[in-house]
C-alpha cells in the first residue's frame, strides 16, 4: 500500500501540462491597391492567395521548420518545401517555400507574418511574394483577406494525472481489501 501511494504521489509531481500542440489553417489573399513591386510605386501587381496549414507548439520556438508546415493552395506556382518560424513570445508565425527567411528573385515564393498566431484573433499584416515570370521583381500586395481556422484534434482520452492518481490509490484499496478477505478465510479454514 506504502508503495502504490508513493508512486501515485510521484506520477502526479513527475507529470506535466505537457506542449500545447495547434494546427490552424491560415488562407490569405492579397492584391494590388496601386502598390508596385518592393521599394517602387508601379502598375498594379497581380493578385495573390495561398492557403496552408501549420502545427506548432504554442510554447516552443521553431526556426526553419518544414515538419508540419503544408501548403493547401496557391495562385501562383511554388517551389521547394513549406517552412515557417514561430516566436512564442510574441506569437509571430512566418512561413514561406524553401525558407531561408528571405526570398530569392526568379523564383515562385512566399513570405507571410502571421501575428497573434496561435490566438483567434490571428492577423497577416504583411506578405511578399515572386514569380518566375518576373525575375528581378519582388511584389508586396495589399492584404484583402485573411482567415485563420483552427484545425487541433479534439483532446486525447488519455486521462489527467490527478485521475491517474485516483485511479492507482482505487486499484491499491482493491487489492488490499481482497487480500484482507483471502488472509480472514485462510484463517477460519485452519
Amino acid at each position: 500500500m506504502k508503495i502504490m501511494l508513493t508512486a501515485a504521489c510521484a506520477a502526479v509531481l513527475a507529470s506535466s501540462a505537457g506542449a500545447t500542440l495547434i494546427t490552424r489553417t491560415y488562407e490569405i489573399e492579397a492584391g494590388s491597391t496601386g502598390s508596385g513591386p518592393l521599394g517602387e510605386m508601379g502598375p498594379p501587381v497581380v493578385s495573390a492567395s495561398v492557403a496552408f496549414t501549420v502545427t506548432f507548439d504554442t510554447e516552443v520556438a521553431v526556426a526553419n521548420r518544414t515538419a508540419g508546415a503544408v501548403i493547401r493552395s496557391a495562385s501562383f506556382s511554388l517551389q521547394g518545401p513549406a517552412a515557417f518560424d514561430y516566436m512564442p513570445g510574441n506569437d509571430t508565425l512566418t512561413a514561406g517555400m524553401g525558407f531561408s527567411g528571405s526570398l530569392m528573385s526568379g523564383t515562385d515564393d512566399f513570405i507571410v507574418t502571421i501575428f497573434n498566431a496561435s490566438k483567434p484573433s490571428a492577423d497577416a499584416r504583411f506578405m511578399v511574394y515572386t514569380q518566375s515570370i518576373a525575375p528581378g521583381l519582388f511584389f508586396a500586395p495589399t492584404i484583402l483577406k485573411f482567415s485563420a481556422k483552427d484545425d487541433s484534434a479534439p483532446l486525447s482520452a488519455a486521462p489527467e494525472p490527478s485521475s491517474w492518481a485516483m485511479m492507482l490509490l482505487g486499484f491499491g484499496g482493491l487489492g488490499y481489501a481482497l487480500r484482507r478477505r483471502s488472509l480472514r478465510y485462510s484463517v477460519e479454514c485452519v
